[in-house]
């Protein structure tokens, strides 16, 4: 009898390692009847030599552990670490305003309205808008010669009366080619060439200096065709000196028709030289003027 209960005893062993070695179902929905295994096995009569009860096997499921979430990911950015500090100096900050007043600047000089050119722009061109420019008498079959050459671009030279920048200047020789042999420069009063009314004005001033010789100035009107316009004769002195020329004072060569002055048609003023020959020439004016 008590070989029988050991053999029991054994079997109810391996039993129960077979069991706790098999896979657990899953656990069961709420209200779910888990059917009872088949092979669950009785319990084993106790020995009658021990008093240690032997615990009766169950088939409750192990619950399964509950997962945990992963946490969702979420839109908002991450801000970049900020840059590293430089060595860059901080410039200091301005300086407080000061109530000191800063005085206005002086109003620019008005424009004379008597000034006809005074070559301080450097270019061939009068404030009163006509041009400069040279002539000589190639074409009356003559062979003199004025730089800046006749019909080509008239510029201001350097070194003007007063110690100012520019003046308008002529240099050449006069040859007896032609009988009356000339040389000369002057300045239009407007461009196109055109009349202009000076009769408002007792006469004109200009800084002369040269090369000791007579210059006759005249001014050209339209009323007169035969080039016997009204002028006067002065003499270029070495040095810059001012010099006044009166309309008063104008007179015809004697060559042409008379024509009357009137000064309501002239077209510009002309320096022309004077006799034949020169074997070289030299005038330079500037600062020219009416006199109201």
């Amino acid at each position: 009898m008590k070989g029988i209960v050991r053999t029991l005893i054994g079997l109810v062993a391996l039993l129960v390692l077979a069991l706790g070695c098999m896979p657990l179902p899953p656990p069961a929905p709420p209200d779910t009847v888990v059917p009872t295994p088949t092979n669950t096995p009785k319990p084993s009569p106790t020995p009658a030599s021990s008093d240690t009860p032997v615990p009766t096997p169950t088939n409750t499921p192990t619950p399964f552990p509950t997962p945990i979430p992963s946490p969702s990911p979420t839109d908002t950015p991450v801000p970049p670490p900020p840059p590293p500090p430089t060595d860059t100096p901080v410039p200091p900050p301005p300086p407080p305003p000061t109530d000191t007043p800063v005085p206005p600047s002086p109003p620019p000089p008005l424009p004379d309205p008597l000034l006809i050119d005074n070559c301080e722009d450097g270019n061939n061109r009068n404030l009163l808008g006509g041009y400069w420019f040279t002539y000589d008498d190639r074409g009356s079959g003559g062979t003199s010669e004025v730089v800046p050459p006749a019909g080509g671009e008239f510029y201001c030279t350097a070194g003007g009366a007063q110690g100012t920048g520019f003046s308008a200047q002529m240099t050449g020789r006069v040859t007896t080619a032609y009988q009356y042999g000339f040389i000369g420069m002057g300045t239009n009063f407007a461009e196109p060439r055109a009349p202009r009314d000076i009769s408002g004005y007792r006469g004109i001033s200009f800084w002369a200096k040269g090369d000791g010789k007579a210059y006759r100035i005249s001014f050209p009107q339209a009323s007169i065709q035969d080039f016997d316009y009204y002028g006067t004769v002065f003499v270029a002195p070495q040095g810059w000196t001012q010099v006044t020329i009166l309309f008063a004072d104008l007179r015809q060569g004697g060559f042409g028709a008379p024509v009357p002055w009137t000064g309501t048609d002239v077209f510009g003023i002309q320096w022309q030289t004077v006799g034949q020959p020169h074997n070289s020439i030299f005038l330079a004016v500037d600062e020219l003027r009416f006199l109201p």
